[in-house]
């Protein structure tokens, strides 16, 4: 059975902080939605956030899904090789 669903707003000024706090939400086989919706750039630190909250995700079997992502923002992820780690969905899908 999985585990409820964690909603994540997140301000891109305090990006960094906040992908730190989606991974204290992790449950094992869980999922955590952190929505993107403003952040339009992503700095280095916020980048190994990610990386460090999608190799928790894997240890605990769980799920981490970005929401609201912008192109430019996806591009970063996918020149980095995040986009494999992580699920996307827009507004309408949730």
């Amino acid at each position: 059975m999985k585990a409820a669903t964690e909603i994540v707003s997140v301000d891109e000024r305090r990006l960094q902080e906040y992908v730190r706090e989606a991974g204290l939400r992790l449950t094992a086989g869980g999922e955590v939605v952190l929505d993107f919706s403003c952040v339009r750039r992503i700095g280095p630190r916020a980048l190994q956030e990610l990386e460090a909250l999608a190799e928790a995700a894997q240890e605990k079997a769980s799920t981490i899904v970005l929401r609201g992502v912008n192109l430019d923002l996806y591009k970063v992820l996918r020149l980095l090789d995040l986009t494999r780690r992580f699920s996307f969905r827009n507004e309408e899908q949730l």
